[in-house]
């Protein structure tokens, strides 16, 4: 009965548990990458994504946890926080 969004994210080489994930900040500067999804086999797609995200999150232990990530890390994040958000890459 209780309402949290759950993504369990890789950052560098580590799995990070995110709670209720948000995106706080988002750099002006972009990157245009391929990016792909299992679900839809030999589909990529050109994502545009901020370069550099700060994201406000709780951790598995309830703790609130503020991230700066760069590069791939932000990538990553967004991407999960979109399908949280019920987005797929195939909707850009």
């Amino acid at each position: 009965g209780v309402n949290i969004r759950v993504a369990l994210v890789t950052v560098g080489k580590s799995v990070v548990p995110m709670v209720n994930p948000e995106i706080i900040e988002k750099s002006a500067k972009t990157e245009v990458c391929e990016e792909g999804r299992l679900r839809l086999p030999g589909k990529y797609f050109d994502i545009e994504r901020a370069s550099a995200v700060t994201v406000k999150f709780l951790d598995g232990k309830g703790t609130q946890q503020i991230l700066k990530l760069k590069k791939m890390d932000a990538r990553v994040v967004q991407h999960e926080i979109d399908h949280l958000d019920g987005v797929l890459i195939a909707d850009y």
